[in-house]
């Protein structure tokens, strides 16, 4: 009753059970046996599910809710989608755009074409920020609040995507010289300072390295010549790219898309909750410890 155990396949959780049954019963142990029948010997989706028929008012469902299958959830999703893009269709602005180039263009993925792979998209999306333990109209606050950081500061983007390669810079193991020093300093230095720096320390860094590399790094420093010239080469495509004008583009056309996924977002919870109807992820998410704070499983 004290132990909780969880694997990732029903089949490797029944061959758990039979296993823990087997020693037990060839130990005389036949009470215990009987005990393990009900015991928590689960996948984390069956293990979330009988938390939740367990403690169902705990976690605001109804008693009788339903699971969709893989299957099922997909098609709810797709009707979702569907939904979602004739809305879009019938007002303005850019996610109609977005969908009206989508339907008329054909794209290299067979039959499935453009809009297709956006549906695709979408629930990829759209799964991996429910993965965060997010709700729809939390997501929505967090793109309304981005968007406006966008226009405020368009240069945001810019500086978001220089982190990754300076961040590479700053976790190399360099040799003890000091002008590649000189660029891993820089680029600690850039990865905690004022966003407005970022773009012109960037560019000391390119250069410090540069100076630096033919010089100290000795040849047999293979993966350290290929570090830091793949961080030079992704910091000069950045830099090189970025434009205000071709930022704001991009903010805008990120921002219709999103809320594309927003509103099939909200069309999936709106056609499954009169079924009382939940998926995989719903099953997680509801068995969150913040969703059940007065349940305690014994």
């Amino acid at each position: 009753s004290q132990i909780l155990t969880i694997t990732f396949t029903r089949k490797a959780a029944q061959e758990m059970k039979q296993r823990v049954l087997a020693g037990l019963e060839g130990a005389g142990l036949q009470a215990l046996r009987r005990d393990v029948e009900n015991g928590y010997i689960h996948t984390i989706d069956s293990f979330c599910e009988r938390l939740l028929r367990e403690n169902p008012f705990d976690a605001g469902l109804d008693p009788e809710f339903l699971v969709a299958d893989e299957h099922e959830a997909t098609h709810y999703l797709d009707l979702a989608f569907q939904k979602a893009c004739s809305r879009i269709l019938d007002g303005e602005g850019r996610e109609r755009e977005l969908l009206e180039r989508s339907s008329n263009l054909t794209g290299d993925r067979g039959d499935v074409g453009l809009l297709g792979s956006l549906r695709v998209e979408v629930r990829a999306v759209m799964a991996q920020l429910r993965t965060y333990g997010l709700t729809w109209k939390e997501a929505l606050d967090w793109a309304t609040q981005l968007e406006k950081d966008l226009a405020e500061c368009p240069e945001l983007a810019l500086e978001v995507a220089l982190r990754s390669p300076l961040q590479r810079v700053s976790e190399v193991s360099l040799p003890a010289t000091e002008g590649l020093r000189m660029a891993q300093e820089l680029a600690k230095e850039a990865l905690s300072s004022p966003r407005s720096s970022l773009p012109s320390v960037a560019r000391q860094v390119v250069e410090a390295i540069r100076r630096a590399q033919p010089r100290q790094v000795a040849p047999g420093d293979i993966a350290i010549r290929r570090d830091l010239q793949i961080a030079v080469r992704e910091l000069l495509r950045i830099l090189a790219a970025w434009s205000p004008q071709k930022e704001s583009e991009a903010a805008a056309e990120s921002a219709a898309f999103f809320r594309l996924v927003l509103e099939t977002w909200r069309g999936y919870d709106e056609l499954r909750k009169p079924l009382g109807l939940l998926d995989f992820s719903d099953l997680e998410l509801r068995a969150d410890a913040r969703q059940l704070r007065d349940c305690a499983v014994g």
